[in-house]
């Protein structure tokens, strides 16, 4: 060690003190560089451990029972007549199954994504944002058409389509809370595909309300022609 760096380092040592715990100075050789004894860190990190959090938090209370807080549902509403009360676990894993039937998954995390945001479709409402799915291949016919098929099934109010412009989107979603499940939607960026049905597609505007609806209370201006 240089003599430059030990008067540097002897300069900080004095300014910042001796033992952290009693302030005596630290012995040569010592358990620690911090502290002049074993006991005196073990005292150290017992009062750091004992301290309150800041923030004008509070610290956890050991009397409480360990048990898992009650959530109420009452926004889910009334059961319809006949329904038959399950756990949610349960209703999640059988949709888990039956999506296997119809689809081999490249992983065995897509089942659980695909009915836990089928799930999610049904309370969207309780939720600031809801994620896109989005079913992505490497080859065609991998069977993506299939999961939407059978996502028409389970999730709330499914409206599937293969191809759709600009205006017919807002239609759709000025009805009502709805679950798009947009078919060959890469086909319509694509600039090579020239647009629906004769018309060119707008995609700047097709990709704003795509882009930016996915949060609450996000809107996306847009005018009819009159008749």
């Amino acid at each position: 060690m240089s003599a430059d760096l030990a008067t540097a380092l002897s300069a900080i040592d004095q300014v910042i003190g001796g033992c952290q715990q009693c302030a005596a100075p630290l012995p040569t050789g010592g358990p620690s560089v911090d502290f002049c004894s074993e006991d005196c860190h073990t005292a150290w990190h017992q009062n750091r451990a004992a301290t309150a959090p800041t923030g004008s938090g509070t610290a956890p209370d050991e009397s409480l029972p360990e048990t898992t807080p009650v959530r109420p549902l009452g926004w889910l509403g009334a059961p319809p007549p006949g329904a038959v009360l399950r756990e949610g676990h349960e209703v999640l894993d059988e949709v888990r199954g039956f999506l296997s039937r119809f689809s081999a998954f490249p992983s065995e995390h897509c089942a659980p994504t695909l009915a836990l945001w089928y799930a999610h479709t049904h309370a969207v409402d309780q939720f600031y944002v809801t994620p896109r799915l989005i079913l992505d291949s490497a080859e065609p016919g991998s069977g993506k058409t299939r999961v939407l098929e059978v996502a028409q099934h389970l999730v709330a109010a499914p409206e599937m389509t293969i191809s759709a412009t600009t205006a017919a989107l807002f239609r759709l979603v000025s009805m009502g809370p709805i679950t798009i499940l947009f078919d060959e939607v890469d086909a319509l960026f694509n600039q090579a595909g020239g647009g629906v049905d004769g018309e060119p597609l707008d995609f700047h505007g097709l990709g704003v309300p795509d882009a930016a609806g996915d949060g609450r209370g996000a809107f996306v201006p847009g005018v009819e022609q009159p008749a």
